[in-house]
């Protein structure tokens, strides 16, 4: 399991990783790009499995 937190020292120095702004947008917008591409196949899943699509 990944986690900055969690991540033991090696040869005594410790992570140096931060949580910046930057690194918050971009998980946001990861987050917002999935959501709506499984809402989009999930929409479009049921239109094209209706009766008034096919034909």
């Amino acid at each position: 399991m990944a986690g900055g937190a969690l991540v033991a020292s090696t040869n005594g120095r410790q992570y140096e990783g931060r949580v910046t702004t930057f690194v918050l947008i971009t998980c946001l917008v990861a987050a917002m790009g999935g959501l709506l591409f499984g809402y989009d196949l999930g929409i479009t899943g049921g239109v094209t499995s209706m009766e008034p699509f096919l034909f």
